[in-house]
């Protein structure tokens, strides 16, 4: 008879194999195709929150990842085409032409790029940590629901060359959206990539 916490520490090992094979998976894979004149965000996540709360999910919780503290990478067009997590839905949407990414992944790096010519907004959304705060009450007293991350902007010229941006450090509170500014800008034979610290967004 396996106890209530042979069974914790079981789905808790499951979880970390899944979290590290996500985490590997988004980090060394390779959009399908070329990425000449492409524009794109990498979202590299801390998982600060998860850290701190691991020890007092319940074992039936462990097993969902959708239920856990994450945040997400979405970009906005001007059209309202997004590519991200539908929260409604809890589908991942491309909807914006030719883009490409990593799709949704639990505390793992975050990746997309659109084709440099279409206009976007880069947020990050701490949607899931605020569920997860107002489904575990208990969790207040281990984690104040800031999550740390890292974003770094990156661009490929037509000749297929890559620019990348300084990574920042970002803090996000709970049920937060915070748009990331960035520039591209060509300057003699290169190309200046920036991004911003981000701030408070509310759509549109």
């Amino acid at each position: 008879m396996i106890s209530k916490k042979q069974a914790f520490l079981a789905a808790l090992i499951l979880l970390l194999l899944a979290s590290t094979v996500f985490i590997l998976l988004s980090r060394f894979a390779k959009p399908k195709v070329t990425l000449k004149g492409f524009k794109g965000v990498s979202l590299m996540p801390r998982a600060k929150v998860f850290d701190e709360v691991y020890s007092i999910l319940p074992s039936d919780e462990v097993a969902k990842p959708y239920a856990l503290p994450d945040i997400d990478l979405h970009a906005y067009a001007r059209d309202g085409k997004h590519v991200g997590i539908n929260y409604e839905t809890g589908e991942y949407e491309i909807q914006i032409p030719l883009a490409e990414a990593s799709g949704d992944l639990v505390n793992g790096d975050e990746w997309i790029f659109v084709p440099a010519s279409i206009e976007v907004k880069w947020v990050v959304s701490a949607k899931d940590v605020e569920k997860f705060m107002e489904e575990f009450p208990e969790a207040s007293k281990h984690t104040d629901g800031k999550e740390a991350y890292y974003i770094q902007l990156i661009y490929y010229d037509a000749k297929d060359n890559r620019y990348e941006s300084a990574p920042i450090k970002q803090t996000i509170s709970a049920g937060e959206f915070l748009e990331h500014p960035y520039e591209i800008r060509k300057e003699n034979s290169n190309f200046i990539v920036s991004i911003s610290k981000g701030i408070l967004w509310k759509g549109s």
